[in-house]
């Protein structure tokens, strides 16, 4: 996977798709609810180990959607709590491992991060249409003066993948990446609605797929995780799952999975 936050983020996707199984499993499972719950806490556990906030944020965010879509009042609060209590180990962990906050302008990561969002916009001004070209910042940074990489000695990215896109193929790019992802939303909320009365299991699984690309989608804003081909691979394999998934729908008996 070549870096840690790499491997954060597809614990990630895989973590939410886990928890939104365990949700979706009925009272008469007792065993799949307890394998679901063991690869959740072990994924979780994996997780911690990285210390990756943006992995935990959007892990903790794709989770609540789960809950929301998948279960009762009553169950929604034991949830609620349970993520509580993982995000506030998270928060603890994070600040012990790496002596950081989840904002912290005084880190290193962070001021990295935050120059390379203030010359990522102002190519953008510069570039608006078509952008700089693809892979071009990392031949001409000392030409375009970008700060992060002089300054770090470390030629990397723009940590932020609607950043990049804009950065690198102009704002038509973004707003179609942008297009995609509010329509692959809405075509998951309606696959949603459609499997809630036909398979909770298909159900469950179109809601752990929205759940992941509600985080993949969070992290994006502070990672350029698009461009990670593991990460762009797990994220295209759920979004084939949605589709097989809505074509099944329209084929009697093809949901056999109560």
């Amino acid at each position: 996977l070549g870096h840690y936050v790499v491997f954060a983020e597809m614990l990630m996707q895989i973590g939410c798709m886990a928890w939104a199984l365990l949700l979706s499993t009925r009272r008469g499972q007792p065993g799949w609810k307890l394998l679901l719950a063991l690869a959740f806490a072990g994924i979780t556990a994996a997780l911690f180990a990285t210390a990756t906030r943006a992995a935990f944020g959007g892990l903790i965010l794709g989770c609540v959607a789960s809950l929301l879509l998948l279960s009762a009042r009553r169950a929604r609060i034991a949830g609620i709590a349970m993520l509580g209590i993982i995000l506030v180990g998270a928060t603890l962990w994070i600040q012990r491992s790496r002596n950081v906050e989840w904002v912290d302008r005084s880190d290193i990561g962070t001021h990295f991060r935050v120059l390379m969002w203030e010359d990522g916009i102002r190519l953008v001004r510069e570039h608006p249409w078509f952008g700089v070209g693809m892979e071009t910042v990392r031949v001409h940074y000392r030409e375009w003066n970008i700060r992060g990489f002089i300054q770090y000695d470390v030629v990397s990215h723009f940590h932020s993948t609607f950043l990049q896109i804009a950065v690198e193929r102009g704002i038509p790019a973004l707003l179609a990446w942008l297009w995609f992802s509010v329509a692959y939303f809405l075509f998951l909320w309606r696959l949603i609605r459609r499997l809630q009365n036909q398979s909770r299991f298909a159900c469950g699984v179109a809601v752990g797929t929205l759940a992941a690309f509600t985080a993949f989608t969070f992290s994006s804003f502070f990672h350029y995780n698009l461009g990670e081909e593991s990460l762009a691979m797990i994220t295209f394999f759920y979004f084939g799952i949605a589709v097989a998934v809505d074509r099944m729908t329209e084929t009697p008996r093809a949901l056999d999975v109560p």
